[in-house]
């Protein structure tokens, strides 16, 4: 299987959801933006849209991703 076509195990897209949300929560606070919780899960949504990242059911809308890859996620503290 290539990567773009491979679902990972649960617990994985899970860990890639907080990954991916400190790098956008980043990103976002560089340019001055307070980024919630919600827009980062959109944008976490779509890199995995991109990526071809599905779930064990399929594709990973941003409610579900809210819900429960980022749901003990917290803001990491900025770097000044």
């Amino acid at each position: 299987k290539s990567a773009k076509n491979s679902s990972p195990p649960d617990a994985t897209w899970k860990v890639l959801a907080g990954k991916y949300a400190d790098e956008i929560y980043f990103r976002d606070s560089a340019m001055g933006c307070e980024p919630s919780k919600e827009s980062i899960a959109k944008d976490v949504a779509k890199r995995f849209d991109e990526e071809g990242v599905r779930g064990k059911n399929g594709r990973l809308d941003f409610a579900y991703i809210l819900r429960h890859g980022l749901v003990g996620w917290h803001r990491p503290p900025r770097v000044r």
